[in-house]
C-alpha cells in the first residue's frame, strides 16, 4: 500500500504570528532609527554652528573686535551703504564689500560670506548676481556654501527658491531680496549684537562689536530658526527690545507665538533649537520651555 509523504510546513496561524510579530518589531525599530538618524543631523548642526561660532572669533581677533555686521541697519539708505557712506570706522576698515549692481553702490557682504572668504572658501563675490548664486539664489547651481550653512534637519532648502531664503543684512526702512542679496541659511542673527537702531542720537546697538557682550556665555549670536517677515524684505534675524536691559529668547518666543509669527520649528531636532553663543559654544535648548529664558538676546 502506498503512503503519501507528508508535507511539512507553517499553519496559516503560524504564519499570522510571524507576520504580527514581525509588524512589531518593525513598529518598535523604525522610531528608533528615526530618532538615531535626527540625532546625527543634531550632532552635525551643532557642528558646524561652533566651527561658525569659532570663524567668527577668529574674524574678529584680526579685525580689532568687529564681526561681520547683520539685521536692518536703519540710518543708512539702499544705495548710500557703501564703505565711503558708513561712518563706523571699525566696519569701513575691517569688512569686505562687493559691488552691487542693482543699486550701483557697493555694500557689505553679508555675514557667512564674510566666514566663508575668512575659512578660505573660494567664491567670486564681484556683484550682486554672483554673490547671489554662491548662496542658493540660482536653481542650476548648488555650492558647499549652502550645505555649510544650512541646518540637516531643515525642510525649507530648495535653491533657486527665494521663499526658502532670507535677508540677513540690508539697509533702510524697506530692504528686501531685489535690493540686496540673500543668503540660504537656516540660522538666524541677533540683532542686538550684529546690527545698528538709534534712538535719540544713541546707539542702541552693538554693530557687531561682540567683545562688549557682559555675558557671552549666557548671550546667543545665531540660532535656528525660520525668516521672518519684514515690511518687503524677509530676514533672518532676531532682534531685541532696545529699551530693555535684558530680553531673553523665552519672552522674545512668547511675543512671536502671540503675533502667530513663529520663527522657530519644532519639528527639528526633536524640539530643540541649536544655539551658538559670544563664548564659542554650541547648544541644544528645548524650544518654549524653560531654558529658553535663560538664553539671552541682550543683557547690559
Amino acid at each position: 500500500m502506498l503512503r503519501r509523504a507528508r508535507v511539512s510546513g507553517f499553519t496559516l496561524i503560524e504564519l499570522l504570528v510571524v507576520i504580527a510579530i514581525i509588524a512589531l518589531l518593525i513598529g518598535i525599530l523604525l522610531p528608533a532609527l528615526a530618532q538615531a538618524r535626527e540625532s546625527g543631523r543634531t550632532a552635525k548642526c551643532l557642528s558646524q554652528t561652533r566651527h561658525s561660532m569659532q570663524s567668527t572669533i577668529g574674524f574678529t581677533m584680526q579685525t580689532q573686535g568687529q564681526a561681520p555686521i547683520a539685521g536692518q541697519w536703519f540710518k543708512y539708505k539702499n544705495r548710500a551703504f557703501g564703505r565711503a557712506d558708513i561712518q563706523e570706522k571699525s566696519i569701513r576698515d575691517n569688512l569686505t564689500f562687493y559691488f552691487n549692481d542693482k543699486q550701483g553702490a557697493e555694500h557689505p557682504l553679508p555675514f557667512f560670506a564674510h566666514l566663508a572668504l575668512f575659512d578660505g572658501v573660494d567664491f567670486d563675490y564681484s556683484s550682486w548676481d554672483a554673490v547671489n548664486r554662491a548662496f542658493g539664489g540660482d536653481p542650476n547651481v548648488y555650492t558647499a556654501l549652502i550645505d555649510y550653512y544650512t541646518c540637516p534637519s531643515d525642510r525649507t532648502k530648495e535653491v533657486g527658491n527665494d521663499d526658502h531664503r532670507g535677508l540677513t543684512l540690508g539697509a533702510g526702512s524697506t530692504p528686501n531680496m531685489d535690493k540686496f542679496v540673500g543668503e540660504m541659511t537656516s540660522y538666524l542673527f541677533n540683532e542686538a549684537l550684529l546690527g545698528q537702531f538709534t534712538k535719540q542720537g544713541k546707539e542702541m546697538r552693538l554693530l557687531g562689536r561682540i567683545e562688549r557682550v557682559l555675558f557671552p556665555t549666557e548671550t546667543m549670536v545665531f540660532c535656528d530658526g525660520e525668516r521672518r517677515p519684514t515690511f518687503e524684505g524677509q530676514f533672518m534675524t532676531i532682534w531685541d527690545n532696545v529699551d530693555d536691559p535684558e530680553f531673553s529668547l523665552g519672552e522674545y518666543y512668547a511675543f512671536k507665538n502671540a503675533d502667530n509669527d513663529l520663527q522657530f520649528d519644532k519639528q527639528r531636532h526633536g524640539g530643540h533649537a541649536v544655539i551658538s553663543f559670544v563664548d564659542g559654544h554650541s547648544a541644544t535648548v528645548a524650544i518654549g520651555e524653560k531654558p529658553f529664558n535663560d538664553v539671552y538676546i541682550t543683557r547690559r
